[in-house]
């Protein structure tokens, strides 16, 4: 899901990252779906196979996973 080496956590309906180290990170996912993350409650991906955004050290970002059909 990242080629980053920060932490990552997956299973069928959420997504969480750890950061490592600061940068934008990039989530490839198996298929397009709506990502948004939780405690943001903001929606990153309405409809597609990507994630992309800036993450601190140490800090962490949980999406929700819907898949499309």
């Amino acid at each position: 899901y990242c080629d980053s080496d920060d932490v990552l956590y997956a299973n069928k309906h959420y997504v969480a990252i750890h950061g490592t180290k600061s940068g934008t990170k990039t989530i490839k996912l198996p298929k397009k779906c709506k990502a948004t993350e939780v405690y943001e409650n903001k929606v990153y991906c309405e409809d597609g196979d990507t994630i992309i955004f800036n993450l601190n050290k140490g800090e962490t970002k949980m999406f929700e996973i819907i898949w499309n059909n």
